[in-house]
């Protein structure tokens, strides 16, 4: 909303988890609930471009998923207004580097496909395991990021279906067009 000028979001209590600590708890997810959560994502990822705004810090501590699996994206703190000057400032690098996108890791403009891109690399830890890029610092993260492709899904879990993989690499195609 806005009052007196200033932009707000406010947002409910949910009584559930985030997603680390559900993947934390219980490993991987089936194809089946890893597609169903995504869904409800680009459901709120839809909600919140209409409005205007980019996220630009999805990763599974800001998805909330509730008792009956309803999901919600949480953390609106490093969110840009697409008509704000800054979200197409150069040089500032902002969000978690392994789940930020090429153009976020190389301080470049961002804009709603970031979003996209964050999407892509939630679903891949989601059935992984593990984040697209992992190393003991950020700096080694951000130079995988902007110098490798994540290993592939279907070496870390043979068993995943094609048309899921493919998608999930289209989300995370390193050319935001």
């Amino acid at each position: 909303g806005e009052m007196e000028g200033h932009h707000f979001l406010s947002m409910e209590f949910i009584d559930g988890e985030d997603l680390a600590s559900l993947l934390r708890r219980i490993g991987r997810l089936s194809t089946d609930k890893g597609v169903e959560f995504a869904r409800q994502i680009c459901g709120g990822l839809y909600a919140a471009h209409e409005k205007g705004v980019v996220h630009l810090d999805l990763k599974p501590s800001n998805i909330m998923i509730d008792g009956r699996g309803k999901v919600r994206i949480t953390d609106f703190g490093l969110a840009k207004c697409t008509d704000d000057d800054r979200l197409t400032k150069s040089g500032t690098i902002l969000g978690t580097p392994n789940y930020m996108s090429p153009e976020q890791a190389m301080g470049q403009q961002v804009d709603y496909r970031s979003d996209i891109y964050g999407l892509g690399a939630v679903l891949y830890a989601s059935i992984t395991r593990r984040a697209p890029f992992e190393a003991p610092t950020s700096l080694q993260i951000l130079d995988r990021l902007r110098n490798q492709k994540p290993q592939s899904i279907l070496n870390l879990k043979p068993e995943t279906p094609h048309w899921l993989v493919e998608i999930i690499e289209k989300l995370m195609a390193r050319d935001p067009n």
